[in-house]
């Protein structure tokens, strides 16, 4: 189980502890429903260059993603908000946000196969 899963694994058995299994089950879920339309909006407010949006969607990506256990996003978030005001920089942690996301995607659809 590579690093990524293993996070996941770990914060999301702290979550719910004494829960049923299907709050896995939601907690992800809703992260693969939410996430992608951040993501959009991410990359829209970065092709606007409207830096204040850029900066509060980041900061939900980096939170819901903290949350559970996806640290590498996470990081990639909190670097775009210290990168203010650098655009350049920001849309470079953008596209490596995109990668990112697709990696995290095959793992959490691992943990709602299983």
């Amino acid at each position: 189980m590579n690093n990524l899963a293993q996070n996941i694994r770990a914060v999301l058995t702290e979550l719910t502890a004494g829960y049923e299994a299907a709050v896995w089950t939601t907690l992800i879920q809703l992260y693969l429903d939410n996430a992608p339309q951040l993501i959009l909006q991410l990359q829209q407010a970065n092709a606007q260059q409207n830096l204040q949006q850029i900066l509060i969607t980041a900061h939900s990506l980096k939170s819901s993603s903290a949350t559970l256990g996806i640290c590498n996003m996470s990081e990639f978030c909190k670097t775009i908000e210290q990168l203010s005001p650098n655009l350049a920089k920001i849309n470079q942690h953008i596209q490596t946000i995109n990668v990112e996301y697709d990696k995290t995607v095959v793992v959490l659809k691992t943990f709602l196969d299983h």
